[in-house]
């Protein structure tokens, strides 16, 4: 009869696998070359086996940020965070304001 055409919707959601490194002032997961993921993978999930693997003990207030500064949502997907192949995220405390102020906050 006629021909099946591919349903879209699966095309789209059709899992990816990306490779990805996590690099902090501690250590990178994987010391070497990178973890392989799902896209559909929450960053949060990548972000809590580096903490794992490199014994980090308290990452509240980290920001992920890509190699062009761009800063990641840890709550959503790889694919969601538009986090490419081959991606090296850069995971660290976030940076304290500039300018020298005293204890009353004056410059």
């Amino acid at each position: 009869m006629g021909t099946q055409t591919p349903d879209l919707r699966s095309v789209a959601t059709k899992p990816q696998i990306v490779n990805i490194q996590v690099v902090t002032g501690s250590g990178n997961y994987p010391s070497s070359g990178f973890e392989h993921y799902n896209s559909h993978e929450l960053l949060s999930t990548v972000l809590h086996q580096a903490q794992q693997h490199l014994h980090l003990q308290n990452t509240a207030g980290w920001v992920a940020k890509t190699e062009d500064d761009r800063v990641l949502n840890p709550a959503l997907t790889i694919a969601e965070n538009n986090i490419q192949d081959k991606t090296q995220i850069f995971w660290a405390p976030t940076e304290s304001g500039g300018g020298s102020f005293d204890a009353s906050g004056n410059q």
